[in-house]
């Protein structure tokens, strides 16, 4: 099986998808995320002097694909996680199962501001590349979380047919 796990920056999507992989007993499992498949940094564009790490050509979407395609030969449960995750419709496609974890965009800027020191223009920013590139497939996903609500992790595992 092949899961996603899209959402905001900071929302818990890797937490999610490392909890999942440890609750499962089906079988092996293998964790891809999307933030490990970046093109290299030269290629990314540029925002005000800064790298715009949250449009989609910073994501070198074919080859990331095409680990899932491999992994999934090899391990009974894969789980694909990452900010764009659904904006690629090969990929989409490729999910069995889609989740997505929203969160409030107070929590989204406290998160970010625990772990980076960035301008409130690219908070913005950063919130914005979200709405117009991912948002509108959260409708397509088999569960929306809700990051600021205790995960009741049982619940997921019986959407896999753990």
């Amino acid at each position: 099986m092949i899961v996603g796990i899209g959402g905001m920056s900071r929302s818990g999507k890797t937490t999610l998808a490392n909890q999942i992989a440890s609750k499962y007993i089906g079988g092996s499992t293998c964790v891809l995320s999307i933030d490990d498949y970046a093109v290299p940094e030269k290629d990314i564009p540029m925002i005000d002097n800064m790298t715009d790490w949250e449009h989609p050509e910073s994501i070198d979407f074919d080859r990331f694909y095409l680990d899932v395609v491999d992994a999934a030969k090899e391990y009974d449960l894969v789980i694909a996680e990452g900010f764009l995750i659904y904006l690629h419709e090969p990929l989409r496609r490729l999910f069995e199962k889609k989740i997505c974890i929203t969160i409030t965009r107070e929590e989204f800027e406290r998160r970010r501001k625990e772990q980076y020191t960035e301008p409130q223009w690219y908070l913005d920013h950063i919130w914005n590349s979200y709405q117009k590139f991912q948002a509108r497939y959260e409708a397509e996903c088999d569960l929306v979380v809700d990051a600021g609500q205790t995960v009741h992790i049982e619940l997921i595992m019986k959407l896999i047919g753990e």
